[in-house]
């Protein structure tokens, strides 16, 4: 499925089979999404706490106790903590019929501010994709597609996100260039383990610098550079070191 939206929603699937295959267990399933790729992780966790928050809340009912206390900030890593916040209010969408003003009384049961939120924003995410998937706009060939990309000899993988369909993908260690091809000028998000870049990468697609382009290292608390472009034509994107 690599190269189509559905693997993306497949790692998202796996977060839930997780909780149900380890019982309710939410820090062996958090495990097993940590083993993942950077972003197979986020897409990993954000299932579990889905399906979480979604078991605890039908089990144990909608109590401001059950609600203030559904993510424990104490044994959850932050990453892990903001997205079981979020990923309440998702759940909050599914059980108001995605009534915004009904989540959001429910979200405001939440003692912590930041945790409170958070719960905001998961709610209006969801809400805000239904409607979108609901007006049929998200068609297969706008829809992101997630592309991990097996650095060859290594078992690392650099994590590529884009509508564009990602192909001849390349890492050159003797040099550190990276490169592959793209077939439409779509946006391209890149999550690359810190080994395999320098401090300075110059970014090209044909051999011109996109006009949109971003970078951001330390990801998450890991050691990951994150380069974002919308390029202006398909073609090749190299990512080389600069001295």
């Amino acid at each position: 499925m690599i190269g189509s939206s559905n693997y993306q929603d497949c790692i998202h699937g796996l977060g839930h089979g997780f909780v149900h295959y380890f019982g309710d267990d939410l820090d062996s399933s958090l495990a097993s999404c940590h083993n993942l790729s950077f972003y197979q992780n986020i897409l990993c966790v954000k299932g579990v706490m889905m399906q979480y928050t979604d078991n605890t809340l039908t089990r144990d009912g909608m109590s401001a106790d059950v609600i203030s206390n559904i993510c424990n900030a104490g044994k959850l890593e932050r990453n892990d903590y903001t997205e079981c916040n979020m990923s309440t209010g998702t759940t909050f969408a599914f059980f108001t019929n995605h009534d915004f003003a009904k989540g959001e009384k429910l979200c405001d049961l939440i003692d912590d501010a930041d945790a409170k939120n958070y719960c905001v924003e998961g709610l209006r995410l969801e809400i805000q994709d239904s409607k979108r998937y609901e007006s049929a706009s998200l068609t297969e060939d706008v829809r992101e597609k997630f592309q991990p990309q097996i650095v060859e000899g290594t078992s690392e993988i650099i994590d590529i996100r884009s509508p564009a369909i990602i192909s001849d993908f390349k890492y050159l260690p003797n040099v550190g260039v990276i490169s592959f091809s793209i077939d439409a000028p779509q946006y391209v998000i890149l999550y690359i383990p810190s080994d395999f870049v320098s401090q300075n990468m110059l970014v090209t697609v044909n051999g011109k610098i996109p006009n949109d382009l971003e970078s951001q290292d330390y990801l998450l608390g890991q050691d990951m550079l994150m380069i974002r472009l919308i390029p202006s034509d398909a073609g090749t994107v190299l990512i080389s070191p600069v001295s």
